[in-house]
């Protein structure tokens, strides 16, 4: 006969419920260690992104002479000229047209000691000629202007990533720790057997009487002062009386009343 997996007297243990995995935990950590990483590649990738075409674009001298650059129809571009020198420049279409110049909206900005000084939006794409000169040659760029609203969605979006995947793998992980120890409490070493679990109370035992009767209660009527406590069973008597013998009337209290005598047996 195989042994019961329960302590005798209690119920039979519950099957216990499967302990959690460690696959949240892996979750909680990879989201905390991918979240930040994720939104700094993102980060840098937008500022690469934005600034990209002006760190790869060539760098001509302003000496009066024609210089080639392609350019795609209604991409706003920008001339940007060594920030300690002053001069004029003029653009042209691959057709021969002269294509405006205007002042940027955007106000001054600097990048890498280069000032953008004026903007153009080619109609058509391909090559554009680009010529440059002033009182003294300076070196100068024309480059897509930098998206400034991609910038910083970028960079806003980076950080939403890094704040929110750190926090939700910080929640998972703090879940999945928790179920396990109330796995372990429930069910792990040293946990009750069964499903009952003892009142630390202990219950008040009552004696226990015979078998086939009920419990005997005592409680003896008072008496007066002088007299014995009666016997089991019987009724207490009155002061002044004995006990009638069996098969005789009971007496008549004594003394007798005033004026009588008392009775005589024959």
């Amino acid at each position: 006969m195989s042994t019961q997996p329960y302590a005798p007297g209690l119920p039979p243990a519950v099957p216990p419920k499967k302990k959690p995995g460690i696959v949240g935990i892996i979750i909680g950590v990879a989201l905390m260690v991918l979240g930040p990483v994720i939104g700094v590649i993102l980060i840098v990738t937008s500022a690469v992104g934005s600034v990209g075409g002006f760190s790869s674009a060539p760098v001509f001298q302003a000496d009066g002479s024609n210089h080639q650059v392609s350019v795609t129809a209604g991409t706003i571009m920008g001339v940007w000229i060594d920030q300690n020198a002053t001069g004029q420049c003029e653009v042209f279409d691959s057709a021969g047209n002269d294509i405006a110049l205007s002042t940027p909206t955007s106000g001054n900005q600097t990048l890498n000691n280069y000032d953008l000084v004026a903007v153009f939006t080619p109609s058509t794409g391909g090559t554009a000629t680009v010529t440059c000169s002033g009182d003294t040659v300076f070196p100068y760029k024309v480059a897509p202007l930098i998206a400034v609203g991609k910038l910083a969605g970028g960079i806003v979006a980076g950080v939403l990533i890094m704040v929110f995947g750190f926090l939700a793998g910080l929640a998972v992980l703090i879940v999945t720790i928790v179920r396990r120890s109330g796995w372990n409490k429930r069910y792990g070493p040293g946990a009750p057997v069964g499903g009952y679990v003892p009142n630390p109370t202990p219950y008040a035992v009552q004696p226990a009487s015979p078998f086939g009767q009920q419990p005997i209660t005592y409680n003896p009527q008072p008496t007066t002062y002088g007299q014995q406590p009666p016997a089991y069973g019987q009724q207490p008597q009155t002061f002044g009386q004995q006990p009638p013998t069996y098969g005789q009337p009971p007496q008549q209290p004594y003394p007798p009343a005033g004026g009588q005598t008392p009775p005589s047996y024959q």
